[in-house]
């Protein structure tokens, strides 16, 4: 569960790089298994995970509350 929030605040992180200051920052980088980069992020708001398609996989995190 820390991996998958680290991985979380990480992909948070990354996403905001380019813009101006918003009061994110990032606290842990944590490299997703496979190769290549990531390409898109999906939340299913329900189940409470993170989707993250990963080359040719999906990475499936649990987001936390």
């Amino acid at each position: 569960m820390k991996r998958a929030k680290s991985i979380l605040a990480a992909l948070l992180g990354l996403a905001t790089l380019g813009v101006g200051s918003t009061g994110y920052h990032v606290f842990k980088k944590v490299a997703l298994p496979g190769a290549g980069g990531w390409d898109y992020l999906t939340v299913d708001e329900a189940a409470r995970r993170l989707y993250v398609s990963h080359a040719t996989q999906v990475v499936v995190l649990d987001v936390p509350k």
